[in-house]
């Protein structure tokens, strides 16, 4: 038995795939522990895993979904305010992590293996440094495996700088965190690369966990050796769910389910397109609308047409078993999630990878894409009537829904992290260890 410590992201679309990887591993017989923020404590125990918490004092549980949505209604030169007092909470982090705090919690633990979230390569950094075996768990699909035509609109990409990131670090409205993993570099020993502006981790070092087969992340670009461990989808087909009113579904109309994610409230076009849909819902008796309008806004703001089912939250996948399509933010998770169910989509991509992902939709043919700048509520009627009418989009998603049950049947998540393990437990050396060949 291993014991095994996971510190995904304290997001939603980041947590909810690890669930699955733990329930997974511990069905294996290994101890899994997970390592964060109290934000996640809750949630974590709730599932059944031990939990240590990480700079309680710095991050009191509620504080993350406060500073959200503080974020969320400001602007303006209050704005600006509120993220430098922020800034300063995250630097004190870590600073601390630079300072060991993170590095004595990892020797308790004694883990067999570190799974951490691409996006906290600090972890990756400091476990390395202490000799455990890393490898970061990736919700999305790295933007150098999507192919893209000339002039097309790409993500940011893996761990690509922002514009003016320098600037606004040194402003004091930036966390330090570029600063902060040079300085665990050098205190660690770890080779650093460069990567559009920004140091990077070498993923021959630590590989990185995709979470899905290989037939959904490599449409015609191959992967190096070495680098992906390709495991099953990781949907959480057991999580927890919001109540809804199902007893107002029309079990004789199509069933558009709208959705835009957890972040979508961040996105400058997230309000005018949530009007566009009700728009569209208005014209269009014959389906039946189910519009999901986050977490940070109420159905009240809108305009509403009768018929139409308008919520903060939904059950995703409780309404993707009865949906004829969805509209999403080209979220990987709620991709997925749609081909899991065989569903075909229209999605939105908002922001951050979501372009990259909106491309690898397309590649697939498993959906069609609205750029959210020439949205509309006639685009959007346009894009759905195309995606109901033509059976290949359905089809593209039948034939990745057999893969996707394949690799779920046949490994779960834990067969290729144990395979992993034992190469490192064997003293494998990083580059020859192949993960990528576990997968499907």
């Amino acid at each position: 038995m291993a014991t095994i410590v996971l510190a995904p992201l304290p997001v939603p679309g980041h947590v909810n795939p690890s669930l699955r990887i733990a329930r997974s591993l511990q069905g294996r017989g290994h101890r899994v522990h997970y390592l964060g923020i109290l934000e996640l404590e809750d949630e974590v125990r709730a599932e059944g895993f031990e939990f240590t918490p990480l700079f309680a004092d710095v991050f009191p549980k509620g504080k993350l979904s406060e500073l959200r949505a503080t974020a969320a209604r400001l602007k303006g030169p209050r704005l600006l305010w509120f993220l430098r007092t922020q800034a300063a909470r995250f630097n004190q982090a870590l600073q601390r992590m630079v300072d060991g705090e993170v590095d004595d919690t990892l020797r308790a633990l004694r883990p067999d293996l570190l799974i951490c979230d691409e996006k906290l390569r600090h972890l990756s950094v400091i476990g390395h440094g202490l000799g455990i075996p890393v490898l970061q768990m990736n919700v999305t699909i790295p933007p150098e495996l999507i192919p893209r035509e000339a002039g097309a609109e790409r993500g940011p990409g893996r761990g690509g700088a922002m514009p003016g990131e320098r600037l606004l670090t040194a402003l004091g409205f930036f966390p330090r965190l570029r600063p902060s993993l040079l300085a665990l570099a050098r205190k660690h020993h770890y080779p650093l690369k460069e990567a559009r502006g920004m140091p990077a981790l070498d993923r021959a070092l630590s590989p990185e966990l995709l979470l899905c087969p290989r037939e959904f992340a490599e449409v015609r670009v191959p992967s190096a050796p070495g680098e992906y461990c390709y495991i099953e989808p990781c949907i959480d087909r057991d999580r927890r769910e919001p109540d809804f009113p199902w007893e107002r579904l029309s079990g004789e109309r199509p069933l558009v389910f709208f959705a835009l994610g957890t972040l979508a409230a961040t996105s400058a076009h997230n309000l005018r397109i949530l009007r566009e849909a009700f728009l569209a819902a208005g014209r269009r008796p014959d389906l039946q609308f189910v519009i999901a309008v986050g977490s940070s806004m109420e159905p009240s703001m809108f305009d509403v047409p009768p018929g139409v089912i308008a919520v903060k939250v939904a059950p995703q996948l409780g309404l993707l078993r009865k949906a004829a399509v969805m509209v999403n933010h080209a979220g990987t998770n709620s991709v997925k999630e749609c081909i899991a169910f065989g569903v075909p989509m229209v999605s939105i991509p908002l922001q951050f990878d979501q372009p990259d992902i909106g491309r690898l939709v397309e590649l697939h043919g498993v959906g069609r894409t609205i750029a959210p700048r020439d949205f509309t509520a006639d685009r959007l009627l346009a894009a759905l009537d195309g995606v109901l009418k033509d059976p290949a989009c359905k089809q593209a998603c039948e034939q990745l829904r057999t893969h996707f049950l394949h690799s779920e049947q046949t490994r779960e998540a834990a067969g290729p992290i144990e395979a992993f393990i034992g190469r490192r437990a064997h003293g494998g050396p990083a580059a020859s260890a192949q993960p990528q060949a576990t997968g499907s």
